[in-house]
């Protein structure tokens, strides 16, 4: 069992936190803040699907970044596959 970081399951998922936060770049706080009303619209407040639409949205954010061909690129991907998405749209929803 791994141990966790700074409450988060890990390091990576962390980070990502940080960063859906506005600690980094503030566009992805906005777009988050925007897909969680518009699911809120959608879904009301049945959390298993906001959870689950959300979860799918922020990893699509990311995979949607183009990080090139190179072994920083295979980085990126190893840390990402690490990210516990689910915890993260918890989180958001909770705000």
């Amino acid at each position: 069992m791994s141990e966790k970081y700074n409450g988060w399951t890990n390091y990576e998922t962390w980070l990502i936190g940080m960063d859906l936060d506005g600690n980094y770049d503030r566009s992805v706080y906005y777009r988050v803040q925007d897909m969680i009303i518009d699911l809120r619209a959608e879904h009301g407040d049945n959390a298993r699907a906001l959870v689950g639409n959300l979860t799918d949205q922020l990893e699509a954010i990311y995979d949607e970044r183009d990080h090139g061909c190179s072994v920083f690129t295979d980085l990126i991907t190893a840390s990402l596959s690490r990210v516990n998405w689910r915890e993260l749209a918890e989180s958001q929803l909770e705000d």
